[in-house]
């Protein structure tokens, strides 16, 4: 592993990110543009080889994010302005994010979503408008509108750029339990959980389990639109270089070797969509790991004592923090296990579980969390922040990005 020298600024307070995932790297980027100077992401893997890399990726509300779910609501939304201000100040060759317009049908009829006002264009469609799009698969109803499709290799050497520029720093490092980050770095203040799948051990937080999708990745010029069936899943999304095709939905398997009548399957559903792709060339194969939860946890976990206390808020403090940025289960049918302390002497915020939806979500709940930062570590008198990290405006990058 690399050095663990932690001080770029004496008076500033040492954060360390553990995740360097979309999560992990959107955490680090903006709490180096709230003035936070001293910021380090430990991870055993980076960039091309995170469960981020392999994601579709589409921004679509998924799973527990639903009308009843203010938080992942709000995840949501500021993800979206955050990649859309990305898209159209930088462009989507060098961010990866696309403005791509589809189609998503359904067996039966559906209510409006409640995310209809963050895409583009959205309206109902009924069985006569599927078929004079040409979709022939026989469902009944559907949606049109644009959403954002996010090619993860490009986006995330994006996000890696962008965090070194600010000046944060990655190191390498296998982690069996959060209380280890102590060892490497004694003069932590703060630990923020973006470890993913990572959390069933570093936690440990039994409630969190592999969800194994395979993609196949094609070339085909003709195809502009993105094709999903949800419920499958079966989807296309094109992207800048080729068109991804999916998917699978295992769960609790870890295998990562791509399964033949998986891809065939997988093809088989989309050449139903689009008859053309029959003759596709494919050009990769891979299966990645959602790191699957009930409920996404992101909250504030505070040492068993007080002893640091010029640093911390008090047990009541955290309790009034987690009230606030908090998601709470969208249905009474979420039974989640306990999950005991990580027995770290310092604050600990986690934000792991997002499953299929970290790309959907991930900028928002770095916003989350930088509230929590605030509340916590307050920055030195004279320190300033990069710019407002609100998601209203473009976050502006250091030169020659």
């Amino acid at each position: 592993m690399a050095s663990t020298s932690s001080s770029p600024s004496s008076s500033q307070p040492l954060i360390v990110v553990v995740g360097a995932g979309c999560v992990g790297l959107g955490v680090g980027i903006q709490l180096l543009q709230r003035g936070y100077r001293n910021v380090i992401i430990l991870t055993k893997s980076t960039t091309p080889n995170t469960a981020s890399d392999w994601a579709g990726a589409l921004w679509r509300p998924f799973g527990e994010i639903c009308a009843k779910n203010t938080a992942f609501q709000r995840w949501g939304k500021e993800t979206f302005n955050f990649l859309n201000d990305q898209r159209t100040t930088y462009g989507s060759i060098r961010t990866g994010i696309c403005l791509v317009s589809g189609f998503e049908v359904f067996e039966t009829e559906q209510p409006t979503p409640f995310w209809v006002n963050e895409v583009v264009g959205f309206r109902m469609m009924d069985e006569k408008a599927i078929k004079e799009a040409g979709i022939n698969t026989g469902h009944k109803h559907g949606f049109f509108y644009s959403s954002l499709v996010v090619d993860m290799a490009i986006y995330m050497n994006w996000l890696h750029r962008m965090f070194t520029k600010l000046g944060g720093r990655i190191q390498l490092a296998e982690l069996q339990s959060l209380s280890e980050v102590q060892k490497l770095y004694p003069n932590v203040k703060a630990i923020i959980n973006c470890s993913g799948l990572g959390a069933r051990t570093l936690v440990p937080d039994p409630n969190v389990f592999p969800v194994a999708g395979q993609i196949v990745k094609v070339r085909c010029p003709s195809v502009h639109h993105f094709y999903m069936d949800s419920l499958l899943p079966s989807y296309i999304f094109p992207r800048l270089n080729d068109i991804v095709i999916g998917g699978s939905y295992d769960k609790h398997s870890e295998d990562l070797r791509p399964n033949i009548g998986t891809r065939n399957d997988i093809l088989n559903r989309a050449i139903k969509f689009l008859p053309e792709l029959e003759d596709a060339k494919i050009v990769g194969e891979y299966v990645g790991l959602r790191p699957y939860r009930q409920v996404t946890r992101l909250e504030l976990e505070m040492p068993q004592t007080n002893a640091h206390s010029n640093d911390t808020a008090t047990q009541q403090q955290a309790a009034t923090l987690n009230d606030k940025v908090a998601n709470k289960p969208s249905s009474d049918d979420v039974d989640l296990l306990p999950v005991p302390s990580s027995n770290c002497r310092v604050p600990v915020i986690h934000n792991y579980g997002h499953g299929g939806s970290g790309v959907t979500l991930h900028w928002g709940c770095g916003i989350d969390v930088c509230k929590i930062i605030d509340s916590i570590l307050p920055l030195p008198v004279d320190q300033t922040p990069i710019q407002n990290h609100s998601s209203s405006s473009a976050t502006k990058l250091p030169s020659k990005m």
